[in-house]
């Protein structure tokens, strides 16, 4: 056993060695050690260690590669403070010894930090403890501000045991709970932080007080805990301009909206993501109790705008939500500078879902309106152009109207304005158009792969009888 023993150690010094005397401009990835040697020379060096974990046809995994990974800095930092590992979590046939030796640890790191985004790098101490975890690419400043903060994490494992205990210690309560969310993973404790921090620390100070960029971005980063009765909310209620100075964009005026939204209209109305009652809501009622409640917000504006996803989401009234909808377009048309708007509006949150999940036919055309001016207004903004996406909308949504002929059209005239993008995304979508077009000179229904429903008001009269149904 002494022998075994020694020979571990020698090991682990000869590790060190090794590692040491390497060039600190590239990461040393520890892969030629088990997991336990691992732990074992991060104890003995006194330091954490970091996991990269990757795939191969992961586009920002390899980002970090080219662009962070090569930083001198980044491989300085992490060879003098972490025994770094890089575990791949998808096999290939192109693997080697080195890196499948590492599958097994890979899917226990997956199970146990719940890993289902990549790149996800964890941060650990010597006794496998998470410390931090970050999700999606991390530019140079953002991975060594993490890296940087690592020490300070182990602290919080203390704090937390503190604050259980009854000790309160106001200025690292949000930081406190945003550990206890996003690294110990208990909610629960987390939301019971910021309630305490809240309530016996942001409630208590002044108006001036409040209106620091810290606190506001407390507020807006734990929107859910945040009441109508919070001295918190009357800030953001009665100095909007001073709030939106504070945080340097329009902000105050949209939380306040979505507050009363919530607590006036949602609460009320919806349970379980059902209507509480089966008949309809008195929205003059409500606007007018909303009105003298919250004078300083546009009751109407606010009623309307609900409406729109009431009858989308909770009553599934197709008609009313196009009623409701439309007005919105008309008093309130999408700036045509604003293309993502424009799409949000009139195509993704209009007529393509329109198409995809209603079979009304009143409803079609009216989609087809909303369409049809999305492609105006996209072509204000870029004149001879058509939007691919647009066209293909228009496409379909004039397929499920019976407009065989004029489907056909347009949808070969999205096909042909993906190809000019002259892009990879460009080839894509033609593909999905050139399909489509397929099927509709076959008169079937088209994008039932990615979810479209049709019954017998909208189903071509050649598959009438094939088994689609409406969903």
């Amino acid at each position: 056993m002494k022998l075994l023993l020694w020979i571990s150690s020698l090991c682990l010094r000869f590790s060190l060695y090794a590692q040491d005397n390497a060039s600190d401009h590239v990461i040393h990835w520890r892969n030629d050690l088990s997991w336990d040697e691992v732990k074992a020379l991060a104890k003995q060096k006194g330091n954490n260690i970091f996991l990269d974990c990757y795939a191969t046809w992961c586009g920002p995994c390899k980002m970090m590669d080219k662009q962070v990974y090569s930083n001198d800095s980044i491989a300085s930092y992490l060879n003098e403070n972490f025994v770094s590992i890089r575990l791949q979590m998808d096999s290939t046939s192109q693997d080697n010894e080195m890196v499948k030796k590492w599958f097994a640890l890979a899917y226990q790191v997956k199970n146990k930090y719940g890993i289902t985004e990549l790149p996800t790098l964890l941060f650990l101490s010597p006794n496998d403890t998470l410390l931090d975890k970050r999700i999606g690419y991390q530019n140079i400043n953002n991975f060594l501000a993490t890296a940087h903060g690592i020490p300070l994490k182990i602290r919080l494992y203390n704090q937390i045991t503190e604050y259980k205990k009854g000790i309160r210690e106001y200025s690292v309560l949000p930081e406190l709970a945003d550990f206890a969310k996003r690294i110990i993973g208990d909610n629960e404790l987390s939301n019971q932080i910021i309630n305490v921090y809240k309530e016996g620390y942001l409630e208590q100070l002044s108006i001036d007080s409040l209106l620091t960029r810290k606190n506001l971005d407390f507020v807006f980063s734990n929107s859910t805990l945040i009441r109508s009765q919070d001295q918190l909310f009357n800030v953001l209620y009665k100095y909007p301009k001073k709030v939106d100075s504070v945080l340097g964009q329009p902000a105050a005026v949209k939380f306040v909206n979505w507050l009363v939204t919530k607590e006036e209209l949602l609460n009320k109305l919806v349970k379980n993501n059902k209507p509480i009652s089966k008949s309809d809501p008195d929205w003059q009622r409500l606007e007018k109790s909303i009105r003298v409640k919250y004078p300083k917000v546009d009751a109407s504006a606010l009623v309307k705008n609900f409406c729109i996803s009431y009858y989308r989401y909770y009553n599934l009234n197709w008609s009313k939500w196009a009623y409701y909808k439309s007005s919105r377009i008309k008093n309130s048309l999408p700036d045509y500078k604003d293309q993502v708007a424009v799409s949000a509006e009139l195509n993704d949150g209009g007529a393509w879902d329109a198409f995809v999940n209603c079979n009304e036919k009143t409803v079609l055309k009216i989609a087809l309106n909303w369409i049809n001016l999305a492609i105006k207004l996209g072509e204000m903004k870029q004149p001879g152009v058509s939007d691919p996406g647009y066209l293909d909308t228009k496409a379909n949504v004039l397929y499920k109207l019976g407009d065989v002929n004029e489907a056909i059209k347009f949808e070969q005239k999205a096909i042909q304005a993906s190809l000019k993008l002259r892009t990879e995304d460009g080839d894509i979508q033609a593909k999905s158009f050139e399909l489509a077009l397929e099927q509709m000179r076959a008169g079937e229904p088209t994008y039932v792969k990615d979810g479209a429903v049709w019954d017998e008001r909208t189903l071509p009269a050649k598959t009438s009888n094939d088994g689609f149904s409406s969903k």
